[in-house]
């Protein structure tokens, strides 16, 4: 059961400006189509909060990825830290495979706003040992953050509740999640948190019921987190 929440708000800003847009969720769910920048296999990689995408090893390259590996991938303007979740979609058919078997679980958004298409992006390496033990510096500045933001919520009395913070790995890029029962114009609140952290903020609304977000946040928050004793992970030697 969804929220009654009508529609998936998004809202970034950067140095040289601010716009909108729907924020995007786990990995979307129809036939990837051919094309000259990927090819097979397809990995999927597994960020905070339970968000997914698809990513390929470029064409020359040479890596051993497994399960349960901590990558570096190719990320929104950037760069990000992921775990791989799954290694061995060799074709067309295995990918419409995985996504009819995994159709349920994309709880976080309105399906009406889920991708159309798959887009994998580049799988870049392996994470380094010292990449790893930085998740726990992010995951604190993370907490910090998620705190300030809903401490503008609160002066501001938005009726909005945010449920988690996460940088991107090379921290240019800063997404709240957030449960509201309706629209929320938060532009204001997009403009004084730029001013703070001085990256792009997205405000990334969540389709869920508090109690089965509780119980996925809990699943999914520490999923590439050493201090996660489920986490695991094989990252490469330190340089």
């Amino acid at each position: 059961m969804q929220s009654s929440f009508a529609a998936a708000q998004g809202v970034t800003t950067s140095s040289t400006g601010s716009g909108s847009g729907v924020a995007t969720g786990p990995a979307s769910t129809s036939p990837v189509p051919p094309g000259p920048h990927y090819h097979w296999p397809l990995y999927v990689v597994e960020f905070k909060a339970g968000r997914t995408d698809f990513f390929y090893v470029p064409e020359g390259m040479v890596m051993n990825i497994k399960k349960g590996d901590l990558v570096i991938v190719e990320a929104d303007r950037g760069k990000d830290l992921g775990k791989v979740i799954v290694d061995n979609l060799g074709n067309a058919a295995q990918l419409s495979a995985y996504q009819a078997a995994h159709s349920d679980n994309i709880p976080l958004l309105d399906p009406q706003f889920t991708s159309k298409e798959v887009h994998p992006k580049k799988l870049c390496r392996l994470a380094q040992a010292q990449e790893v033990a930085m998740l726990v510096s992010k995951s604190q500045d993370e907490a910090k953050a998620m705190a300030l933001c809903q401490t503008k919520i609160r002066q501001k009395n938005l009726p909005m509740e945010i449920v988690d913070a996460e940088y991107q790995w090379d921290r240019r890029k800063l997404t709240f999640y957030f449960v509201a029962d309706r629209r929320i114009d938060f532009r204001e609140l997009v403009r004084e948190l730029f001013k703070v952290y001085k990256t792009r903020i997205w405000m990334y609304v969540l389709y869920i019921l508090k109690d089965r977000l509780n119980a996925h946040l809990i699943s999914h928050r520490c999923a590439v987190n050493p201090m996660n004793p489920l986490s695991g992970g094989r990252s490469s030697p330190a340089m």
